[in-house]
């Protein structure tokens, strides 16, 4: 299952979903650039929040990714309700779900 996480650097937590069966964790374009929530930014500039929202989207789109897995809930509440919304078929998970899922595997 392809995975695209958020992350900037691989960790621990990367190498660990590297590790389990079936998921291949790959990198968006530009995951460092924000996502456009960050709370009141997105009620008071929603047109430059929406259009970063676009972006951001589509760089996981382009993965290929099945899953979107980041360390910030903020975010990965915005871009999956964008997902969702456009019906793309790919879910967020959050950093600790998947160090969770591999419980014993992490060192």
């Amino acid at each position: 299952m392809p995975l695209a996480a958020d992350a900037p650097r691989r960790r621990p937590a990367a190498q660990a979903v590297a590790r389990r069966e079936g998921h291949r964790p790959g990198r968006t374009a530009r995951r460092e650039s924000c996502c456009g929530f960050g709370g009141t930014f997105a009620l008071k500039n929603a047109d430059v929040s929406n259009a970063m929202l676009a972006d951001k989207m589509r760089h996981v789109e382009d993965t290929g990714a099945e899953i979107l897995s980041a360390g910030d809930n903020s975010c990965l509440t915005h871009i999956g309700g964008g997902l969702s919304r456009l019906r793309t078929g790919v879910g967020t998970m959050h950093l600790a779900e998947i160090l969770a899922a591999t419980e014993g595997d992490v060192r």
